[in-house]
């Protein structure tokens, strides 16, 4: 009984997917850009924009393009991605860092202004820890699948040049659960709290992009715990990160512990939309 609950406290980081956003409050957030042509000036019949090209990507030097960098979603096409395995961090006291590794999964969400995503939605599959498989209730085995989640973009640097994304539940941002299951019919598992990774490029117009989840120990609720960036570089307010809690035998069928316990995701997806920038 001991190992299912050093199982179930290590499954949360393994929830918030690729996809993109992040929240709290900010001073100067990224948001997304379209690549928009423009028309001529009715008075000199000539344009008088920053671009030549349709991605935004050439200057023109003589201020003359046909194109411009404006705030907007384009036809605000929804997006879907896949990436390889993810790694699922979690510290146990007095037991160490025990991962969770779900070999594949594939996100979908949508855009929408100025700097959201809404909608998102992630499945693994091929999820295990310590031998045993974990799966969403009612589903497949092996396969977790996370509640909508939603979030905000956000930057990750002083200067603006990486732009990060966070997820949390969409119908109850911040404490809603990312996701809901049960490992091996022993202990029940529920994820709450957010998720922040790198969305990459910025100030590039594609329908491309990155999203990569990494963590690193921000001193946060317990020592030596792992978790991805708890906040954007312009957030007045953190944003949050993993908390997981299990039910089962070991914890008396209570949730334990209480307020979860710190959790940290590693993984990176590939997501294609609509041809949008971040900046």
């Amino acid at each position: 009984m001991k190992r299912m609950r050093i199982l179930g406290l290590a499954l949360a980081a393994v929830f918030a997917l690729a996809a993109v956003m992040a929240s709290g409050a900010s001073a100067v957030k990224p948001t997304w850009k379209v690549c928009a042509k423009t028309a001529k000036n009715p008075e000199t019949k000539k344009y008088t924009h920053q671009f030549n090209d349709k991605l935004c990507s050439e200057k023109s030097e003589t201020s003359e393009g046909k194109y411009e960098l404006e705030e907007g979603l384009g036809k605000a096409k929804p997006f879907k991605g896949k990436g390889g395995v993810a790694i699922l961090h979690n510290v146990i006291p007095g037991k160490g860092d025990i991962t969770v590794e779900c070999q594949a999964f594939k996100d979908s969400g949508e855009v929408v202004a100025p700097s959201g995503v809404v909608n998102v939605k992630s499945e693994f599959k091929k999820c295990k820890s310590l031998g045993f498989p974990c799966k969403t209730e009612g589903g497949k085995n092996e396969t977790i699948t996370t509640n909508l989640l939603a979030g905000e973009l956000g930057w990750m640097d002083k200067a603006h040049t990486q732009a990060g994304e966070s997820l949390t539940s969409q119908a109850a941002p911040g404490t809603g659960y990312l996701a809901e299951f049960e490992c091996e019919g022993e202990a029940k598992v529920r994820v709450h709290g957010a998720v922040i990774g790198l969305v990459s490029p910025a100030h590039v117009v594609q329908k491309e992009s990155t999203a990569s989840f990494a963590v690193s120990e921000y001193g946060i609720g317990q020592p030596n715990s792992l978790s991805n960036p708890p906040a954007f570089e312009e957030g007045a307010e953190p944003v949050g990160v993993l908390l997981t809690e299990l039910n089962g035998k070991e914890t008396g069928n209570t949730w334990q512990p209480e307020g979860g316990l710190v959790s940290g995701q590693e993984a990176t997806a590939i997501n294609k939309g609509e041809k949008l920038g971040i900046s």
